[in-house]
């Protein structure tokens, strides 16, 4: 039996002495005593049992606050790391526990000539530690409440110095243990730090704000704003820090002011660089703080962030061009000519009517006397007579008069005494008068929307005159004749199949039904529909759309009427209803080709982790618990201040001139070259470098501007080639008249790049078709208008028109350094003491020309948007990093702070008292580390969107 019963550490001394009165036999293990002694007093060792527990909860505290000032986050490589590795941080706090309460767990207390005490056991080497680890445990109960349990705790009972009683009991507390709290609350805190975009934390609050700066920067760059460098790692060192700022918020209730007011300085200084307003209203730290330690309460939230309205606003995506392409391949192809002639397809049958007229019977030959009939036939003749045919009215296409005689003779042969003795024969004749109708049944063709015809044969001169002869012929070659048509009526044969005849449509019925549609043409030009440019990178698909648009609006462009009145009528809404046909098809292309864009675009997003859409709002913060957060240094800077940096960063711009491996993945979706630049790049980076030699002599620039300027023009020459050859099929032009045409068309510009310009945007189709001479009509100028607009796509998509991508390269990189020179020199002169401020607009908006981007363009022609992704990574870590949580006091609630340090340090700790420390672990700073991303969608447009600067990948000095 023992000293010790209940598990609160307690003794029943009043039970033992009564047992003691029965039997000394069940006391006698354990125990050293005379039998004529008295037992120990209960009341004693329970006194000294509750003064140990109290020092056990002042030993808690105090391990406590010295766990949070040294955390141990790693195990050392020694004995006593390996026996705390599990859970290195509440492993070293139990340690120290132990430790402390072998030193100062130690209760006394007498009572005349007994003393009781209550002790943990001594700690004298490591093996002695390992074991009192053992003994020691932490269990959580609620908030930072703790049930802290001792084991193996000795209790003593002497005598006059003679040991009466000996016994080992549980001790027990409840304690609040802060640095509990605190330390899960700092892992926290940096699992956010490395967290990806689908957990909180610093990637997603980097993403929102790198996608809010983008997107204004970037249609700032779209606007003709003079930025070169839409997102720098200038931007990520100051919008990481914010969003460290906002994870401290998130984590631990309060933030470190002096980091807020660090954040609000850099992006100031940052603004004065950018010259270009779109990072102040990013940033969320406020300058100033209220009470230096606290930011809003919003400002841990995604919310705080404010997305540009670009990103979430419809953009309009129209039709455009591809009207023009389906409309040439419609026009020049089967489409209208099977239009029209499905119109001016009827059938035709002769429907016939006998009169009898006349009858006559005629004898020849003498019937022999005596004479016996031995055999008898008949035979019968058709005679037609007559040659009238006049035209029909209505529905009746033709009119024939003819007179029928049909003429029976029987013949008889006659015998005389079993001889041939002669013949005999008589001849009936019957007369018809025979009418012969050829009768027009139309039927509306299945290439015309449906409607009721007002006439049976709706043709008009001269499709009716070309009836009249098509029905004669098919009566020749398809009825056999006229004559066999109306013998056949006078013997009583009437019926007779519909034959299909298909007549020469007129020209003016073509022309009416081509201008229809042209008409048409230019109305769905127009058509458009509304999406987030955003989504264009991953799910928006304008083609599709536009498709399904105009499928659900098809019937009412087509406009059909109710009747039709005439076969032109009808070849009018054919043809029109066949080019819908024919631009949805190829809109229904395109949406295949964008969708192969966009899953090319996507691998190449994913692979570099840069997600298809801003980040959704964090979840809430978690409760407050940090009375003060103080950072060392306040503000990760991406320069060195004192050795190395805390912070580096790397920002790639996926898409620039070149467009390189990146955009080879999703042109690959379509096909496409990559040993070339477009004409519109080329042309524009020509413009950037006019532009940068207007404030900047550089005769190797100048040199490599020239052989730019030639490329192009011998690019432009091809394109004239094509040009010309669209002419002539819109038009009757002979080839040296063409030329003279395109040649007026090019003479209304006075520059290379002015006319690569109209070349690029499709404008000098319009110049063409107005140097046209004036008698053309407007059928013919629109014919060739659009031929010319649409050879002028494919042309610029030619591989003999895309200029070499070296050429373009090698001017780009030289005329990049002068545009970086231009904004550097004003950066470190200062904004008011820039040498010429003139200069550095000028560079700027010469950067600002250079083409820069990812064309979203399905076919030639059809530039949807320009889109462009950026990946970031940051890495880095703060050098000493405090948290100061209140505790609470046992008896005042108060108890004053904690202060939980995180920083590069060994932690030792003497555990035998031997005045040597042993290692226990290691105590680690905050780190960070996270990639993401971001794409910027833009309409089109020459210029397109990206970093021009000729610095792809920029990278810190850290990295």
């Amino acid at each position: 039996m023992t000293i010790v019963s209940d598990d609160r550490g307690r003794v029943p001394f009043a039970l033992i002495a009564a047992l003691l009165l029965v039997s000394s036999l069940t006391f006698a293990s354990g125990l050293v005593h005379e039998a004529s002694q008295d037992p120990v007093s209960p009341r004693l060792v329970e006194t000294s049992t509750q003064e140990a527990r109290i020092q056990l909860g002042s030993v808690a505290r105090a391990a406590d606050r010295a766990a949070a000032a040294e955390p141990v986050l790693s195990p050392g490589q020694t004995q006593l790391g390996r026996v705390i590795a599990d859970d290195p941080f509440e492993r070293a706090l139990e340690l120290r526990i132990a430790v402390r309460a072998s030193q100062r767990v130690a209760a006394t207390r007498a009572a005349g000539r007994t003393t009781v005490r209550v002790s943990a056991p001594p700690i004298t080497d490591e093996a002695a530690a390992r074991r009192a680890l053992r003994e020691v445990d932490i269990t959580h109960l609620e908030d930072e409440r703790y049930r802290v349990v001792l084991e193996n705790v000795s209790v003593v009972a002497t005598r006059d110095g003679h040991v009466v009683e000996r016994d080992v009991l549980i001790l027990e507390t409840t304690v609040a243990l802060p640095s509990m709290t605190v330390h899960q609350r700092a892992r926290t805190f940096e699992r956010r730090l490395t967290a990806d975009i689908t957990d909180p934390g610093l990637n997603r609050g980097l993403t929102a704000r790198l996608f809010a700066l983008a997107w204004v920067r970037g249609y700032a760059q779209y606007g003709d704003a003079p930025i070169s460098n839409v997102v720098a790692t200038r931007h990520v060192g100051v919008l990481t820090n914010d969003a460290l700022v906002d994870q401290q918020v998130a984590a631990f209730g309060r933030a470190d002011p002096e980091s807020q007011r660090g954040v609000a300085r850099a992006a100031a200084d940052v603004a004065v660089v950018d010259g270009v307003g779109g990072l102040e209203s990013l940033v969320t730290s406020a300058a100033d703080p209220a009470n230096g330690s606290e930011k809003p309460g919003r400002a841990a939230s995604l919310d705080a962030v404010e997305m540009p309205s670009v990103v979430d606003d419809p953009q309009e995506f129209d039709v455009g061009q591809g009207a023009d392409r389906a409309f040439v391949d419609f026009a020049d192809g089967s489409g209208l000519d099977q239009a029209v002639r499905s119109a001016y397809r009827t059938s035709i049958r002769p429907e016939t009517s006998a009169s009898f007229t006349g009858y006559d019977e005629r004898y020849e030959g003498e019937r022999p006397e005596n004479g016996t009939r031995r055999f008898s036939y008949t035979t019968s003749d058709r005679t037609v007579t007559g040659d009238d045919r006049a035209a029909g009215y209505g529905s009746t296409v033709l009119r024939y008069d003819r007179t029928v005689a049909v003429t029976r003779t029987e013949h008889t042969f006659w015998t005389v005494n079993r001889s041939f003795a002669g013949t005999t024969s008589v001849a009936r004749e019957r007369t018809y008068d025979v009418s012969v109708d050829v009768e027009c049944r139309y039927d509306r063709p299945d290439d015309a929307p449906s409607a009721r015809m007002t006439r049976t044969c709706p043709f008009g001169e001269p499709a009716r005159a070309a009836l009249e002869r098509e029905s004669a012929e098919a009566m020749s070659t398809r009825f056999g004749g006229v004559d066999s048509v109306a013998a056949d009526a006078a013997t009583g044969y009437h019926w007779h199949g519909w034959r299909t005849v298909t007549v020469d449509p007129p020209p003016g019925a073509r022309e009416r039904a081509y201008g229809s549609a042209a008409a048409l043409r230019d109305e769905v030009r127009g058509i458009d529909v509304e999406m987030p440019p955003a989504s264009m990178a991953s799910k928006a698909n304008p083609a599709s759309r536009l498709e399904a648009t105009i499928r659900r609006r098809h019937d009412s462009l087509v406009d059909a009427p109710r009747y039709y009145d005439s076969a032109a009528t009808v070849a009018e809404y054919a043809a029109r209803d066949a080019y819908l046909d024919a631009l949805r098809g190829d809109l229904a292309d395109q949406s295949s080709a964008i969708a192969g864009m966009q899953d090319g675009l996507g691998d190449v997003m994913a692979s570099n982790a840069v997600p298809g859409a801003p980040p959704d709002d964090e979840p809430e913060a978690l409760s407050p618990i940090a009375a003060s957060v103080s950072a060392e240094p306040r503000y990760l800077s991406l320069s060195a201040q004192r050795g190395s940096p805390n912070l580096a960063a790397r920002n790639v711009n996926l898409f620039t001139v070149p467009y390189g491996d990146a955009a080879d993945v999703v042109g690959g979706a379509i096909g496409g070259d990559d040993d070339s630049a477009s004409l519109s790049s080329a042309t524009n980076t020509l413009v950037a470098t006019n532009r940068a030699l207007e404030s900047a002599d550089d005769p190797q620039l100048r040199a490599r501007r020239d052989r730019l300027r030639g490329a192009i023009r011998s690019s432009i020459a091809r394109v004239r080639v094509e040009q010309r050859s669209a002419l002539r099929i819109g038009t009757d032009l002979s080839r040296r008249e063409a030329t003279a045409v395109i040649d007026a068309g090019y003479d209304r510009h006075d520059s290379v790049a002015s006319r690569a310009r109209a070349v690029s945007d499709g404008s000098i189709a319009e110049d063409i078709a107005a140097s046209l001479p004036p008698s053309t009509t407007a059928s013919v100028r629109d014919r060739a208008l659009v031929e010319v607009r649409v050879a002028t796509t494919d042309a610029r998509g030619d591989e003999t028109v895309r200029v070499s991508e070296s050429v373009v390269q090698g001017v780009a990189e030289r005329v990049r350094p002068h545009v970086r020179e231009g904004v550097e020199q004003a950066v470190r002169v200062g904004t008011d003491r820039a040498a010429s401020m003139a200069k550095r607009r000028t560079m700027r908006s010469a950067a600002a020309k250079m083409p820069a981007g990812l064309p979203l363009t399905p076919v030639p022609g059809q530039w949807y948007a320009t889109a462009n992704v950026w990946v970031v990574s940051v890495k880095g870590g703060y050098d000493r990093f405090v948290v100061d949580a209140p505790r609470a006091s046992p008896t005042q609630g108060n108890g004053g702070t904690i202060q939980y340090v995180r920083e590069s340090d060994t932690v030792s700790l003497d555990v035998d008292g031997d005045g040597h420390e042993e290692i226990v672990g290691l105590n680690e700073p905050i780190e960070l580390a996270t990639t993401t991303g971001v794409f910027v969608v833009v309409p089109p447009g020459p210029a397109g969107v990206g970093d021009t600067n000729g610095d792809a990948d920029e990278r810190s000095s850290g990295w």
